[in-house]
């Protein structure tokens, strides 16, 4: 089944809902949150229209290694390596969405070492947002930044 530009559409290997945003003949240019992914045809179907598109139950499966158990809550991961500072802003509010919808309480923020320009611009927002508790540097990585929820 053919997609167009500005389809919605799921993709399977993602089991996200995402938007067409370009094909390439078979393969599609798809947008999915922050993530653009090309796709082939068949990783591709209808939105279910019955389901309400709001929470989503994420598989706790290996994935990825987006998350990770804790005995207070699920931590949610996002990797900032190679983003300007506005696509780490960007990035951070993203994830940090996700943690809270997930009810996450702890998202590690992964900005490596560097100049610092990408950390800085994390903590900013971070410390910017309401619904981070408090932002404390890894105990045992300087490029990772742990962000209380």
């Amino acid at each position: 089944m053919p997609f167009k530009p500005g389809d919605e559409a799921v993709v399977l290997s993602l089991n996200r809902r995402g938007r067409v945003i370009e094909v390439l003949g078979r393969r599609y240019r798809v947008s999915v949150g922050s993530l653009t992914a090309v796709v082939r045809e068949t990783d591709l179907k209808l939105p279910d229209a019955g389901k309400k598109k709001g929470k989503r139950r994420r598989d706790s499966g290996a994935g990825g290694g987006e998350r990770q158990a804790d005995a207070e809550g699920p931590t949610r991961r996002v990797d900032l390596h190679g983003m300007t500072r506005e696509a780490a802003r960007e990035a951070v509010v993203a994830a940090v969405n996700a943690a809270v919808l997930e009810g996450a309480s702890v998202l590690e923020v992964v900005h490596g070492i560097g100049t610092g320009r990408v950390r800085e611009a994390a903590w900013q927002e971070l410390k910017r947002l309401s619904v981070v508790r408090h932002v404390s540097p890894h105990p045992t990585n300087r490029g990772v930044t742990l962000a209380h929820l």
